[in-house]
């Protein structure tokens, strides 16, 4: 009990007060981030030119809302961005661009109404140029069936973490991303969720 009032009493070190010196500091370096990525570009990567060429990127402190009547693309679109932030990640980790410097994430998505492996199918089907009904149906030759566990082997490795559980209450999606960062030393970026119940 002691110890939980401790950490209520702490409160969480994210939202301490800061100096106007260390929101300066916050502020250069995001735009030095700007540069080094070649511009247009501060926060993390849509992997769309021309949304980061408008926000210049997800910033950590952005709520943004993909809002748009039913089959109008939303899922298409959120699972477009986690794969291509998970992807720059995976990248500039290969390249040796330390955490830091990234305009990639690691990514979260929750998936309220589609499973992990539906979502999985979306992403090897775009990255193998296959069609993902082709796919579900069992239509594809030998030659696409060798592209798609080519696309497998390649994005084995990519930092996108599917969570399916479906009814999650907003306290235990928090709890899950909580108990992620801890997981993966605080490198979570990006948490699509898909979608919210208003």
């Amino acid at each position: 009990e002691e110890e939980l009032y401790k950490v209520a009493g702490d409160g969480g070190a994210e939202n301490a007060t800061k100096s106007f010196a260390q929101a300066t500091t916050m502020a250069v370096k995001m735009a030095e981030r700007a540069l080094n990525s070649g511009g247009n570009l501060s926060g993390v990567t849509t992997g769309l030119d021309s949304v980061n060429g408008k926000i210049g990127g997800m910033h950590h402190s952005d709520l943004m809302i993909l809002a748009g009547r039913p089959g109008m693309g939303k899922t298409s679109l959120a699972t477009n961005i986690a794969f291509n932030a998970a992807r720059r990640w995976m990248r500039d980790m290969q390249d040796g661009i330390p955490p830091s410097e990234s305009v990639g994430a690691k990514v979260v998505f929750f998936s309220l109404e589609m499973s992990a492996d539906q979502l999985a199918t979306r992403i090897l089907a775009e990255q193998s140029g296959i069609s993902s009904e082709s796919l579900r149906m069992g239509k594809s030759s030998k030659a696409e069936f060798g592209q798609l566990a080519a696309a497998a082997a390649e994005l084995e490795t990519l930092p996108l973490f599917i969570d399916d559980t479906g009814g999650l209450s907003i306290s235990a999606l928090h709890t899950r991303v909580r108990r992620l960062q801890r997981r993966h030393n605080n490198q979570i970026g990006l948490v699509v969720v898909d979608y919210l119940q208003l």
